[in-house]
């Protein structure tokens, strides 16, 4: 099991008595406490273990709410005695243990630096945090989320709870008096929502945003963009073709949430701006095959978007032949690449295969479409752009640079985009639609 620990910083200032809540069950069993850090560990930390730990950073002045002492309070000008923080925490007998850490005041940049290393220290591979960022430095909050992402990433902690006390905006119900103990939490959630809608939108993977889809309403759009991913990033070219897991996603994403919860909210807009990848699919079209070569592209996938370049224009000329219900078969798509890239007065070498789901006899199917291919006017445009992939991209690539002159990411990235837009204005012109330019 993971350790769990509470963070929280201690401030210098004189701490006045609250009835501190999370919420209205709270009201008719809570006590006035100076510290909203005793009010929030009784809660959050009533179940932590011998293994578990609070942690309390402290300046060396906010040293003097720490111990028990007199503390001057400068609006009625006197001085009263209270228990400090150490002693209030350990009154709630509490299984974990207690450790005061002394930080630097956060007065410049390097001290800033010096707080959040030593937290970070602190931390252990998979601990589960909650933080209390009530008190201390108005750059502490921002340097609180700046840490959660980054021991994240390099020790894998997870956020259990973000906790503000919000002693100013006390309310009254029946004769009493109660300051809000707010729970952030939800906005480190939209953090890293958005964190994971960007790495789909700069990388094409989805899997790390599906997974944090746990609400049931979104079960279909989860498994749909966990589908997209892994067939896009291993190029499934009929899948691609076929279109329907993308149509799926772009009906999903326009589907209206309707919900009070303010983080689900903060989603819609994330959500939207994913709807706009999936928009312009179609079922059962080559458009889409462009559509995807584009994302690819977009993504820095030059090697998926040269693979899905060449097939796809395979895939185009045999859905001219009419063969759409056959853009599977190994011996149609060779006699397409082969028949675009040879000349109209060179002779064609038909490929003695037997196809046993093709009721035609297989020369007799290659001389119709060889035939056919050499009528049409782009048939050499075809041809060219079929040439160029494979010969300037494709084979430099998946023969990773061993050849003479190789090629560079920059290099291939310019070549791609050119052979994309060459294919778009030729489609375009041809079916009258209009496929975006990159």
């Amino acid at each position: 099991m993971p350790r769990k620990v509470f963070i929280s910083f201690l401030g210098v200032s004189y701490y006045e008595p609250a009835r501190y809540v999370s919420s209205e069950l709270d009201e008719s069993d809570s006590e006035e406490v100076r510290f909203v850090q005793e009010a929030v560990a009784a809660k959050q930390c009533a179940t932590f273990s011998e293994k578990d730990i609070i942690y309390i950073f402290t300046t060396d002045r906010a040293g003097s709410n720490w111990e028990d002492g007199e503390h001057f309070h400068v609006k009625s000008s006197t001085t009263h005695w209270y228990e400090g923080l150490g002693t209030r925490l350990h009154k709630l007998s509490l299984a974990c243990s207690i450790e005061r850490v002394e930080i630097p005041d956060g007065k410049s940049t390097s001290e800033i630096w010096s707080i959040f290393q030593t937290v970070y220290e602190k931390l252990e591979e998979g601990d589960s945090l909650i933080f209390d960022i009530t008190h201390g430095f108005r750059s502490l909050p921002m340097l609180n989320m700046v840490l959660i992402n980054y021991a994240k990433l390099l020790k894998n902690i997870s956020i259990k709870g973000i906790y503000y006390g919000a002693f100013d905006a006390q309310y009254q119900k029946q004769g009493g008096s109660f300051s809000p103990i707010w729970d952030l939490s939800d906005f480190q959630v939209v953090q890293e929502w958005s964190n994971n809608a960007n790495i789909f939108l700069k990388t094409g993977n989805a899997i790390p945003l599906a997974n944090l889809m746990n609400d049931a309403r979104f079960d279909g759009l989860k498994q749909n963009l966990i589908h997209f991913s892994q067939f896009t990033l291993v190029n499934r070219g009929m899948d691609i073709y076929d279109g329907s897991v993308m149509m799926a996603l772009n009906e999903e994403l326009s589907r209206e949430i309707v919900d009070t919860n303010t983080s689900l909210n903060a989603l819609k807009p994330i959500l939207a701006r994913i709807k706009d990848e999936f928009k312009n699919y179609q079922q059962n079209s080559t458009y889409n095959g462009l559509l995807a070569v584009r994302w690819c592209i977009q993504n820095g996938l030059i090697q998926q978007a040269a693979t899905l370049l060449e097939e796809f224009i395979i895939t185009f000329a045999l859905v001219e032949l009419g063969e759409e219900d056959s853009l599977h078969i190994k011996f149609k798509r060779d006699t397409v690449s082969s028949a675009l890239a040879i000349s109209n007065d060179a002779a064609f070498t038909y490929i003695p295969i037997l196809d046993e789901n093709d009721p035609k006899d297989p020369g007799v199917w290659q001389r119709d479409a060889v035939s056919f291919l050499r009528t049409l006017s782009y048939k050499v445009k075809l041809g060219r752009l079929l040439y160029d992939i494979k010969n300037s991209i494709r084979n430099d690539i998946n023969h990773a640079g061993f050849r003479e002159e190789p090629r560079d990411y920059v290099s291939f990235e310019g070549s791609i985009k050119k052979r994309y837009n060459e294919t778009r204005k030729l489609i375009n012109k041809l079916k009258s639609i209009e496929l975006p330019p990159i």
